[in-house]
């Protein structure tokens, strides 16, 4: 039993990373209308291991419950292979993301062999529910069970409220219903804003990537940025009542996505991962300020001293060009990522659910 818990235990971190890593922030997984089955599969999983994690924290199911316990097993395995299916249908996976997929297949069947033998013993004893305190695996697998439940909770809400974009027509830029109508913008900035269906902007920045440790996590993020004057593509697609920004560099790609909320919606809201950033837009003669006025993590208010901290700004160049910079902080590591330079509008039009 020991050797199957330490290899569950694992499991479990391959599988957290793999969530943050890969589903929140290098995909943006929970804000693509296009991508709500496989949240809800992600959420259907996540249900099952609600099922296997307390089990192997506290439980042994004896007797004919063994078979029931075997059942759930046979279910998750089902789920995941369904979820593999609906990847390939409908994005492409990163290199990262395929081979911890890989790996996580093969530690699972290694937790599953190792696993055998209990079950078979499980089944030889009377019908019944037993409660075993395996000490530090109990605590560690009732861990576990809560980070599970908090991401089934978030991927069933998210994918349903990602179907329901889905039913709803394409509204304008999030970016133009915040600006009042009667706010006298340089066309420069309305037009880049403004417009229907898919648009692309292209241009030339300026990319500064924090060192240490501030490195490392945008790493972890899926964020595999280098510093250096680089082209960068930003791709907009509006989804349902937001819009989707890719933002595509030559050392790296992020996705996120916008809405507005507040009173007459002018609240612009960015959400990244599980991060939500709430900004007011500051418009100028020739310049909008983002104003950041909060910041949500999983939907809770963030105390302002342990938030990121992002600074952006929009302007019309003396030559008429627009122009942008952008910086993100946090608290200890400092300096995390900025860029800035001159962005054009292109006629060219891509699909984010094609792209990497």
């Amino acid at each position: 039993m020991e050797a199957a818990l330490a290899v569950l235990g694992i499991q479990g971190v391959l599988g957290a990373y793999d969530n943050f890593r890969n589903h929140e922030f290098h995909e943006g997984l929970p804000h693509k209308s296009h991508q709500r089955f496989e949240l809800l599969l992600h959420a259907a999983r996540e249900a099952f291991y609600l099922v296997l994690f307390p089990t192997m924290a506290w439980m042994e199911w004896r007797g004919w419950l063994a078979y029931a316990f075997g059942i759930v097993i046979v279910g998750e395995i089902v789920i995941t292979c369904w979820d593999f299916v609906e990847e390939d249908r409908t994005r492409k996976l990163s290199a990262n993301e395929r081979v911890l997929h890989t790996i996580l297949t093969l530690n699972y069947g290694a937790f599953l062999a190792l696993l055998a033998p209990v079950l078979v013993d499980w089944a030889g004893r009377p019908t019944g529910l037993a409660f075993i305190n395996r000490g530090f695996w109990s605590w560690l697998m009732t861990l576990y069970s809560l980070g599970v439940l908090i991401f089934a909770i978030r991927e069933l809400s998210s994918g349903l409220a990602m179907w329901r974009e889905s039913q709803n027509d394409a509204l304008n830029s999030p970016h133009v219903r915040a600006i009042a109508a009667d706010v006298q913008l340089p066309a420069v900035l309305r037009n880049f804003h403004d417009g229907s269906g898919v648009r692309t902007a292209t241009g030339l920045v300026s990319v500064t990537v924090g060192r240490g440790l501030a490195g490392v996590l945008l790493k972890f993020m899926g964020l595999e940025m280098r510093t250096g004057r680089q082209n960068l593509v930003v791709s907009f697609e509006p989804d349902g009542q937001g819009e989707l920004w890719q933002r595509t560099f030559e050392t790296g790609c992020f996705t996120s996505r916008f809405k507005t909320e507040g009173v007459l919606d002018k609240t612009v809201v960015e959400l990244f991962g599980p991060f939500a950033f709430c900004y007011d837009f500051l418009v100028g003669a020739d310049e909008i300020i983002w104003k950041l006025r909060r910041v949500r993590l999983f939907g809770i208010p963030m105390p302002a001293a342990f938030a990121p901290r992002v600074a952006a700004r929009e302007w019309v160049s003396s030559c008429g060009a627009y122009e942008m910079s952008a910086s993100v902080a946090v608290p200890l590591l400092g300096h995390l990522l900025s860029y800035t330079g001159t962005l054009a509008r292109t006629p060219v039009k891509i699909k984010l659910a094609d792209a990497v």
